[in-house]
C-alpha cells in the first residue's frame, strides 16, 4: 500500500482498481515513539521498539525507536485483509532487512500471516506458514550498539539522490552550453 493503511481519494482509485477495497478501513498514525520496557524473569529489562505491519517499511519510524533506546524490535501485523497475497512474505523480508540494518533482533508476529524470530544477521528462525497457529519461543540477542546505517540515517539516500540529479542535469547543461557558444565573425 503506497499510503500504508490509509487510502486517500478512495473513490478515485476504486475507478482504477478494486484492490483499493482490500483495505476496508483507514488508520491514522500515533504521535509517540513506540518503545515499551518489558521486565524479564532474570530481572533485566528489554526495551522493545514497537512497529505495526506497514511501519516496518517506513525507515524513520523504526529508527526513532532505536534512537529512543530499543534493543529489540517487535513488529505486530494483521495480514487478514491481504489474504493469500505476497504481502505477508514481503513484510517478513523487510523485517529481516531491518534486523541487519539496525543490528537488532526482531520478533515478527502475525495473527494470520508469517511469524518468525529474526536474529541481527537477518536469519528468520521458526518461520510459520500462512494461517498456521503457533507459539514461537527462543532466546534472541539484545543489542544497544548503533550500526553505521543507524548513525548515518537518511544521508546516504539523500547523497545518492543528489548525485542522480546532478548526473541528469550535467548533460542538459552541456547541451545548453554547446548551443550558446558564440560564433566567430566570418572573414568574407
Amino acid at each position: 500500500m503506497p499510503f500504508a493503511e490509509y487510502m486517500p481519494y478512495r473513490e478515485f482509485f476504486r475507478a482504477i482498481t478494486s484492490q483499493v477495497d482490500l483495505l476496508e478501513r483507514d488508520f491514522v498514525p500515533g504521535h509517540e515513539v513506540g518503545v515499551v520496557p518489558v521486565a524479564t524473569d532474570s530481572g533485566a529489562t528489554i526495551r522493545a521498539g514497537l512497529g505495526i505491519c506497514f511501519e516496518v517499511a517506513i525507515d524513520h519510524v523504526l529508527r526513532d525507536t532505536i534512537d529512543a533506546g530499543a534493543n529489540l524490535l517487535v513488529i505486530q501485523t494483521n495480514n487478514a485483509m491481504f489474504d493469500l497475497s505476497a504481502e505477508s512474505a514481503q513484510q517478513l523480508a523487510i523485517s529481516r532487512v531491518r534486523a541487519v540494518e539496525y543490528g537488532r533482533s526482531v520478533v515478527h508476529a502475525s495473527n494470520v500471516g508469517i511469524s518468525a524470530l529474526i536474529t541481527p544477521d537477518g536469519v528468520a528462525h521458526q518461520a510459520t506458514e500462512l494461517f498456521t497457529p503457533a507459539i514461537l519461543a527462543g532466546d534472541l540477542p539484545l543489542r544497544t550498539e548503533l550500526t553505521l546505517a543507524t548513525r548515518l540515517g537518511p544521508w546516504p539516500d539523500r547523497a545518492l539522490a543528489l548525485a542522480a540529479l546532478v548526473g541528469l542535469a550535467l548533460p542538459l547543461l552541456r547541451r545548453r552550453r554547446a548551443q550558446v557558444v558564440p560564433r566567430s565573425p566570418s572573414l568574407d
